[in-house]
């Protein structure tokens, strides 16, 4: 059976949905800060930096930190017909309701 997880029925993959808090993690780690400095410029515990780096790596499909500027840094995007790994349908976009509920 095909992998079919972020698409819909019409076979087009679903835009990638962040909490405003997990897109300003992943943001600044893709940027290369390091979770201690995340921890302290956003004034959160290094344990929250790494739970929101840990489900925006699930959300977006990565494995590694060095996977983030691709989807979350526009300057770092190149033409997708020129690096497959670049998904124009990848959108970190900001969920409002996960945001205004934690």
């Amino acid at each position: 059976m095909p992998d079919t997880r972020g698409e819909r029925r019409s076979g087009t993959p679903t835009p990638v949905v962040l909490s405003r808090a997990e897109l300003r993690v992943a943001e600044l780690a893709a940027r290369g800060r390091t979770n201690r400095q995340i921890a302290h410029e956003l004034f959160l515990t290094v344990s929250t930096v790494e739970q929101h780096l840990t489900s925006s790596y699930r959300k977006l499909g990565v494995k590694r930190r060095a996977d983030l500027p691709v989807y979350l840094l526009p300057d770092a995007r190149t033409d997708a017909r020129t690096d497959a790994r670049v998904d124009s349908t990848v959108d970190a976009t900001v969920d409002e309701r996960a945001d205004a509920a934690g």
